[in-house]
């Protein structure tokens, strides 16, 4: 066991919540897609990822979070001018001497929450001041303002990670208040545009925002409208409906019948498919697992000594909960169509990776002699 904690360091629940959800991953997305020695191959990787970034000492990034960030910047920009397409959205670069493509957006979310505990650890006895709040702004502002022109989940997720890391360190809430309510009425102007302006002169992500308020608002959606949002909201609906049929167990696993029919069932709408082959026991075991890293994320931030690597633990666990319950909102229907994956869950490239490597900065800082 001594040998185990030599290799494996820091918080072990931390450790244990990450293999469950690992192995969660492995019987959900090998259920839905028959495909078990890829996702087992990838889980590795992922988990290979976490042990690795957890061995380098986070405060190694202090110095290069302006590198890591300006460096997301360059790569968020040249994704926009010669970025790989897919589904209206440009979102993708192509990775050299493969025919695989990276999703730079992951990069530019952690990278984000790095460089905002760096500038409030240089800026720690100012925080209460304007300018502190100003460059915070601007610093998050440029990425998000990069990312939503193809992916606005993405970027209002962003968004509301760093103010809410804001805000729990001590930035004015008259200052988050304000920056808050601006953007609320940008976004609402912008969506107001989209079904002003005729459809055809719209931005096809306009279009693609706008169709899908209108299906998630609509009371009677035509469940055989098939290749929509509607169409997927009606199948997640029915894997749920048949899921609760048997409330504590579903129809457990192997057993699903909306494998042929709910489209993303092993990424967008994976909580939908847990659910249905798991029942409430999976959809419970899967929610309090989100929960109870966020809940170590936060003891971790109280124990540790330097700033920097309390405001990078409560960062990544703000970002990966909201998106954790993105994704669960959108499965159950009570959010739009994002996209948002389900963390270290769904099946994915570059949001797996990238998140195991902000898991491995976690379990790193809770290893620490300091915390």
């Amino acid at each position: 066991m001594k040998l185990l904690y030599k290799y494996f360091k820091g918080d072990r629940i931390f450790w244990i919540i990450l293999l469950m959800l690992s192995a969660i991953s492995i019987l959900a997305v090998y259920s839905s897609t028959k495909d078990l020695q890829y996702r087992v191959m990838f889980i590795l990787v992922s988990l290979a990822v976490v042990w690795s970034v957890h061995r380098i000492r986070y405060t190694r990034f202090y110095h290069l979070a302006p590198v890591i960030y300006f460096a997301s910047i360059a790569l968020l920009v040249i994704t926009l001018i010669y970025g790989a397409t897919a589904n209206e959205a440009t979102r993708w670069i192509k990775i050299p001497l493969t025919d695989k493509t990276f999703q730079t957006s992951e990069i530019a979310k952690i990278s984000l929450i790095i460089f905002l505990a760096h500038l409030f650890s240089e800026y720690q006895d100012k925080l209460k001041e304007k300018a502190t709040f100003i460059k915070a702004t601007l610093y998050t502002l440029i990425p998000c303002g990069l990312i939503f022109l193809d992916n606005l989940s993405t970027a209002a997720i962003l968004f509301l990670a760093a103010i809410l890391m804001m805000f729990i360190i001590g930035i004015p809430v008259k200052y988050l208040l304000g920056l808050a309510g601006s953007m609320i009425l940008l976004v609402a102007f912008v969506v107001g545009l989209s079904f002003i302006i005729p459809q055809e002169h719209l931005p096809k992500r306009f279009s693609t925002w706008k169709n899908r308020i209108e299906n998630f608002t609509e009371k009677n959606p035509d469940v055989n409208e098939d290749l929509t949002t509607n169409f997927q909201r009606n199948q997640a609906k029915i894997a749920i409906a048949q899921g609760t049929e048997n409330v504590i167990i579903g129809k457990m696993p192997g057993n699903s019948s909306q494998r042929y029919f709910l489209p993303h069932r092993e990424s967008d709408f994976i909580y939908a498919f847990i659910i249905e082959e798991w029942g409430w026991i999976g959809a419970s075991l899967v929610l309090f697992a989100y929960l109870w890293i966020f809940r170590r994320c936060t003891l971790i931030a109280r124990k540790c000594n330097k700033n920097f690597g309390m405001y990078i633990v409560l960062g990544f666990g703000i970002l990966y909960t909201i998106q954790a319950f993105v994704n669960m909102g959108v499965s159950v229907t009570l959010l739009p169509v994002t996209g948002q994956t389900l963390p270290f869950v769904s099946a994915g490239g570059s949001s797996q990776i990238v998140t195991a490597a902000a898991f491995g900065i976690i379990l790193n800082i809770s290893s620490q002699e300091d915390v």
